[in-house]
């Protein structure tokens, strides 16, 4: 009657196997002014490139003619930015994890419920 046992491994992983490492990606998230700005008569828009740690490794200000802005939101997906009631940007925080959250997925960027207008 001998019986055999097999034992388990010892676990030999180090603290940095055992951290979270996300895939590397890099999002694009945009601030668009609904209103021409009266001097200018262009549109400010903001764009932000995040990467996968929640980081803005790049922030850029533009200005857009209405023509140059109806193109450019036809590009975008409808969760890639969000539209302020305002003609300057400059009163406007950064977008919030949640925004970028649902810039980056798939599942969330389909839903009608979450608008690509801000709040009031």
């Amino acid at each position: 009657m001998n019986k055999k046992y097999n034992f388990v491994r010892p676990v030999t992983d180090t603290k940095e196997d055992l951290c979270y490492k996300p895939d590397a990606c890099l999002t694009k998230f945009h601030q668009i002014c609904l209103f021409k700005h009266p001097t200018t008569s262009k549109y400010s828009v903001r764009r932000f490139i995040v990467d996968e740690n929640g980081n803005f490794t790049s922030v850029k200000e533009y200005k857009l003619t209405q023509k140059q802005l109806d193109k450019f939101r036809i590009k975008l997906g409808d969760n890639d930015y969000k539209c302020y009631s305002t003609y300057d940007l400059s009163q406007i925080e950064y977008p919030h994890d949640c925004d970028i959250l649902v810039a980056r997925s798939n599942m969330f960027s389909n839903m009608d419920s979450y608008g690509s207008y801000a709040n009031f």
